[in-house]
């Protein structure tokens, strides 16, 4: 009579597992620090055209305040120019 052995059950090698979960943690890690870097990518963009659109309208502000003081002298001069005109006709 032979005896029969039982059959033995499948184990998990406690060694799979801990590379399993080192994957999935691994895995998740990248996959969150991804999301995050395109977040703040996107962020940035968003940040740098609101930057560019700002530096735009200073540089428009400083054209128009250039051309106001250039029209500001001219008026200047042209005042000076017509008290110094009348004032040497009066003598």
């Amino acid at each position: 009579m032979k005896i029969r052995e039982k059959p033995k059950k499948k184990e998990i090698n406690i060694l799979v597992i801990s590379y399993i979960v080192l994957i999935v943690v691994f895995l998740s890690y990248f996959l969150t620090s991804y999301l995050r870097y395109k977040a703040l990518s996107k962020e940035y963009e968003i940040l740098k055209n609101a930057y560019e659109q700002e530096k735009r309208q200073y540089k428009e502000l400083e054209q128009t305040i250039e051309k106001l003081k250039r029209m500001i002298e001219e008026e200047n001069k042209e005042v000076i120019d017509t008290t110094n005109g009348t004032s040497t006709q009066g003598n």
